[in-house]
């Protein structure tokens, strides 16, 4: 509830195995969104569900498949939410890190449904729907 007060804290239930790279966040209705790279290849992806009872889909929803050949894939991925409880998540695509200069190209997505849908974000088309909400 207060993340710098231990005494706040809740116990969310169990996110599951056989996930890595977990990103998890709570929104302001008390839903639970989870991001987690799993498989082999590796892909990108989605959960969500209620601190209480639990996530509705268990093994989440297929979020990014780049079809990569690369049996060892990382998305870099990060969640996080703004002051009006839109989700953000933005991640490296397939071809969107440059090793040699550590310059990684980022797509960001973006819902602000609590989850149940989710945008790419254009530059011209994500600021002005930022700016009409």
């Amino acid at each position: 509830k207060r993340p710098l007060d231990i005494t706040e804290w809740e116990k969310v239930q169990d996110i599951g195995s056989n996930r890595t790279y977990t990103c998890l966040l709570i929104d302001a209705n008390n839903v639970k969104h989870t991001f987690f790279r799993s498989g082999s290849p590796y892909k990108l992806y989605y959960q969500n569900g209620s601190c209480e009872k639990g996530y509705k889909n268990n093994n989440g929803i297929l979020f990014v498949d780049q079809n990569s050949t690369n049996s060892y894939r990382v998305y870099y991925h990060h969640l996080n939410k703004d002051r009006k409880n839109r989700i953000y998540v933005s991640w490296t695509p397939n071809s969107g890190a440059d090793y040699k200069t550590w310059d990684f190209k980022r797509v960001l997505a973006f819902s602000d449904d609590s989850g149940k849908t989710w945008q790419v974000a254009t530059k011209r088309d994500f600021i002005n729907q930022i700016k009409s909400r």
